[in-house]
């Protein structure tokens, strides 16, 4: 998978994306929730941009949604998901900010 065009769905069910190294970037605006392990081993992957997510795995803690993602991977979310774990960022933003070096864009 290279590229992924879609209309306005607003849930990416668990592994949707896993093992796409190809893919570069995914622009998913409307998407509201998206599940475990969703962008696990995008490795090739540039830029996540989810401007309407609210549900970033099936917790709060870290659930591997953004697991092996490329180092330094663009991500954009709303400025909520930043005090969604109990005034902390949520679990999966922290790890792929800590462990991939992405670079976490709170609009």
């Amino acid at each position: 998978l290279n590229e992924f065009t879609v209309g306005p769905i607003t849930s990416i069910g668990g592994g949707c994306f896993s093992d796409c190294p190809s893919l570069t970037s995914l622009i998913l605006n409307h998407v509201t929730s998206i599940g475990t392990n969703a962008f696990y081993n995008c490795t090739g992957i540039n830029n996540i941009s989810l401007r309407a997510l609210t549900i970033c795995g099936d917790t709060t803690t870290n659930n591997n949604v953004f697991f092996g993602i490329k180092l330094g991977c663009n991500i954009t979310v709303p400025v909520a998901l930043q005090t969604a774990n109990a005034g902390a960022p949520d679990g999966d933003l922290v790890y792929a900010q800590t462990s991939r070096n992405a670079i976490i864009n709170y609009i």
